[in-house]
């Protein structure tokens, strides 16, 4: 699985003290004989966040599955990967749930992923990762 590029943007201060991290285009997973595809970030850096949040948007032209999670991964050094999610959040079809808080212990990244559990819709899905320091 290859990961997803992220667009990285500056939304207050100089030296930025907020920043956001979209995928650079909607995350399509697409489903083929009742798989259950996924899809994940590349790694962000949040050594020194103070917050970081995490919102799934699902109310996409073509979010049509009915059941989708989205995970936080963390890493200590930025290249070795928890096997297990540090946090998940269930979004139903043309949702758009509050922004989730993600208070990781001390570590170097996170990297979310996308799963569709729905094995006969397709969806897209945009989540994004903000990070205050």
């Amino acid at each position: 699985m290859a990961d997803i590029g992220l667009t990285e943007t500056i939304l207050l201060g100089t030296p930025a003290k907020v920043l956001q991290y979209t995928p650079e285009a909607d995350v399509e997973l697409t489903v083929s004989g009742g798989a259950t595809p996924s899809a994940q970030s590349e790694a962000i850096n949040v050594l020194g966040a103070a917050e970081i949040s995490l919102v799934v948007d699902h109310t996409l032209t073509g979010s049509d599955s009915t059941d989708l999670d989205v995970e936080i991964f963390t890493s200590y050094d930025g290249s070795n990967w928890d096997t297990d999610a540090y946090a998940t959040v269930n979004v139903a079809a043309g949702k758009q749930p509050a922004p989730t808080p993600i208070t990781p212990p001390n570590v170097h990244s996170i990297r979310w992923k996308a799963t569709n559990n729905d094995g006969a819709n397709a969806t897209k899905v945009k989540p994004v990762i903000t990070i205050r320091r």
